[in-house]
């Protein structure tokens, strides 16, 4: 344990001997990327398990429902916002459309979600901004024909 201190320490002081390395400016945020709007598209697959795996009923006494299964998809996400000098915002739309399967027949169904975001920066400076995120935002699906009685 002692070589291997002696050695950390030797190595040290010999780095300190040698010619200092100049330094490559950092990359800064600059005031022109303040109040810049963005505009962002991306392709996400989407998954809806647990209650849409087509093993669940629903009912009472008079009615019962049985819920389709959604198989898995592919689908978009837009997003619009602005950066701020102490963050950002945005707004998000996300749309998957999904194949169901009720009673051996396929219908059509849709899942959308409109999310609000707001990041505050919690460090302004360096390349790095660590951020703390906030939002909310309604989620609908709509299947065709998913359930009969």
């Amino acid at each position: 344990m002692k070589k291997i201190l002696a050695a950390i320490l030797i190595g040290l002081g010999g780095a300190s001997l040698l010619p200092a390395v100049p330094q490559a400016d950092a990359f800064r945020w600059g005031p022109s990327c303040v109040d810049r709007m963005f505009a962002e598209f991306s392709m996400q697959r989407e998954s809806l398990d647990g209650d849409l795996d087509g093993k669940l009923l629903l009912g009472n006494y008079e009615k019962i429902f049985y819920i389709t299964r959604l198989r898995p998809a592919v689908g978009f996400s837009l997003s619009l916002g602005q950066f701020r000098k102490n963050g950002m915002w945005s707004v998000v739309y996300s749309m998957t459309p999904h194949r169901a399967s009720f009673l051996g027949a396929g219908h059509h169904s849709v899942s959308n979600m409109l999310e609000m975001v707001g990041r505050g920066y919690l460090i302004n400076k360096g390349a790095l901004r660590p951020y703390v995120q906030l939002g909310f935002g309604p989620a609908w699906l709509h299947v065709s024909n998913g359930a009969i009685r």
